[in-house]
């Protein structure tokens, strides 16, 4: 399923991007740009994969290199993970959340 890319907009600069769908790297590009949008980010940024279908790997890497990028520049970062549950076993499995709460 297509990803759907939604930033809502916080208190005090706050935002958070919502992402619905299929995180694959067939819609890596469009992951990559919504990202971007969040650079400038003065607030807190919050990304919700709560309603993913999937994930892979180039996904993994995206969040991992905005991990990096917020922490040099001191925004707070934090991710929401999936509902689902065979996904959210998949990612404390492998110890991806563990490493990106670091």
């Amino acid at each position: 399923m297509k990803p759907e890319f939604t930033v809502k907009k916080q208190k005090a600069g706050d935002v958070e991007l919502v992402i619905k769908g299929d995180l694959i790297v067939q819609y890596s590009l469009a992951f990559k740009e919504s990202l971007a949008a969040l650079v400038s980010s003065k607030g807190k940024v919050a990304i919700s994969l709560q309603a993913i279908q999937s994930i892979d790997i180039s996904a993994i890497q995206l969040l991992s290199a905005f991990k990096v990028l917020h922490k040099k520049t001191g925004v707070h970062f934090s991710i929401r993970w999936p509902e689902n549950k065979s996904i959210n076993e998949l990612l404390d499995k492998t110890g991806i959340q563990q490493a990106m709460q670091h």
